[in-house]
């Protein structure tokens, strides 16, 4: 009878295999995530933030960041409206193109405020980045070529790091 016991196989948990294979495909996970953030350009602004100026302006300290917003903060309002306009005339778009019979008339006239009105966002938000970068200093505009992904490596940004070529 002693023979039986000594030489019985040790029960396995099922379990614990399964939770090895979980563990290991979390790994894996997290590692991608990290490498694709990597790949990615890190947290420049982070996912989805606006690679602009008024982006820029939200990664600077609070202070910093209230004085340059307030630059734009009367124009708002009218900001906000626009964008009212633009949905008002995409929904009366989609409306238009919907209907039947179709109404070319409709449809153009809809589509024609909806362009109208997203080109005075436009301009607004021009002059509101315009604003917003005449009130920063030149290291804080250059700071911003150096934070947006897409003006790395610019050729402003490598004359100022070669000191002989400047005049």
């Amino acid at each position: 009878m002693a023979d039986t016991a000594d030489n019985a196989v040790p029960k396995r948990r099922s379990w614990l295999k399964w939770m090895l294979v979980a563990s290991l495909a979390l790994n894996v996970l997290i590692a991608g995530v990290v490498i694709g953030a990597i790949v990615r350009g890190g947290t420049s602004g982070g996912r989805g933030a606006p690679q602009n100026v008024i982006g820029y302006v939200m990664s600077l300290p609070a202070d910093r960041r209230q004085e340059l917003m307030q630059r734009s903060a009367n124009v708002r309002p009218e900001l906000r409206a626009l964008r009212q306009q633009v949905r008002a005339a995409n929904r009366e778009r989609l409306a238009a193109l919907t209907a039947e019979p179709f109404d070319r008339t409709r449809y153009v006239a809809a589509q024609t405020r909806q362009i109208e009105a997203e080109t005075k966002i436009r301009m607004l938000m021009r002059d509101i980045v315009a604003d917003t970068a005449a009130g920063m200093s030149l290291d804080e505009r250059r700071a911003f070529l150096r934070w947006r992904p897409g003006f790395r490596n610019t050729p402003l940004e490598a004359e100022d790091a070669d000191p002989a070529k400047k005049p």
